[in-house]
């Protein structure tokens, strides 16, 4: 309640100094796809209230609109919210991960960044993860790295030991 009220806040400028923000600049980042389905339908559903002015009974936004009286501001019309409420899609609301990939999939031309790139799962990134020690450290080894060998003596190379080189 209180993430989304900050972000209603936001949006319409209810701060001192602070003018509204658009929801393309909106960024709101959590752990699970849940989480950010939940954010994202909150938000949604306050924003309708506002933008249709509630039916009678429903909650009204005091918070938003003690911080508008303070600043002796109105509160916003509801033609502002349907507004907000109409661009909310272009806000970021989502995972680290989902976020991260949609700020480098917007990465110009020319900077390396493969716009069709795809996240690995855990798995497969865990398996790619041993894969890439094991070629360090035989590639180490091949070319005769007494420190690399020492270590390997030390505490194995990888399947046989636990805390081998190269286990998982």
């Amino acid at each position: 309640y209180s993430l989304i009220t900050l972000c209603l806040h936001v949006l319409a400028g209810a701060r001192a100094g602070n003018d509204p923000v658009s929801p393309a600049n909106l960024c709101l980042l959590t752990f699970t796809d849940k989480a950010a389905a939940e954010m994202r339908q909150r938000l949604r559903e306050r924003l309708d209230r506002l933008a249709t002015g509630g039916a009678k009974g429903e909650q009204r936004e005091l918070e938003l609109e003690t911080s508008f009286a303070a600043l002796g501001k109105p509160m916003p019309p509801k033609k502002f919210w349907r507004a907000i409420r109409d661009d909310l899609g272009a806000a970021s609301i989502g995972t680290f991960h989902s976020v991260m990939t949609q700020v480098l999939r917007r990465a110009p031309a020319g900077t390396g960044v493969n716009p069709s790139f795809e996240l690995l799962e855990d798995r497969d990134a865990k398996q790619l993860f041993a894969e890439s020690v094991e070629r360090v450290v035989l590639s180490r080894l091949e070319a005769g790295d007494a420190l690399v060998r020492e270590l390997v003596r030390d505490f194995g190379f990888g399947a046989d030991s636990p805390w081998g080189l190269v286990s998982a």
